[in-house]
């Protein structure tokens, strides 16, 4: 995956690690589907690709066709449910996933400390939600098809 000039790999959580961090982030599960459907449908990464390189003159002409009243419906629920995560929660999340993650294969975070200095929230965040996809993509695909199964009339 590649982040600003870098190239990163997403490794694996052992179970117990991948048991706990789904049992962190299960508050905000529910609402992980309707950001994903939006951030899918309106292709987000394609206009963030847009803006260009330099962050202090974005080109926003790709803003023109974007609908922002529905990606901001959209997100406002996730947003919501990870302000409520108890800080020592998001932190152990973060800390679990990204320990799995690698840059020229140096790990990011070792002992619960950073590896690196040049990295800020727009690094790791998407890092840790690739790691959660990717470690935990099946089972919380699993958990939502049960839900939505249960609420089914029968």
């Amino acid at each position: 995956m590649l982040i600003g000039n870098h190239n990163y790999e997403i490794g694996r959580l052992d179970a117990f690690d991948q048991f706990h961090v789904s049992r962190k982030i299960a508050p905000i599960v529910p609402t992980i589907v309707p950001f994903m459907t939006e951030i899918l449908k309106s292709n987000v990464m394609d206009l963030l690709d847009k803006f260009g390189d330099d962050p202090d003159n974005p080109d926003l002409s790709a803003l023109e066709d974007f609908d922002l009243n529905s990606f901001g419906a959209a997100i406002q629920p996730f947003i919501d449910a990870i302000a409520e995560m108890p800080e020592e929660d998001a932190n152990y999340v973060m800390k679990k996933c990204l320990s799995v993650v690698t840059r020229d294969g140096a790990r990011l975070v070792v002992k619960d400390a950073l590896m690196f200095d040049d990295l800020g929230i727009e690094h790791i965040l998407p890092l840790t939600i690739a790691a959660i996809r990717i470690n935990l993509g099946n089972f919380i695909r699993g958990l939502l098809t049960q839900a939505l199964s249960k609420k089914q009339p029968t």
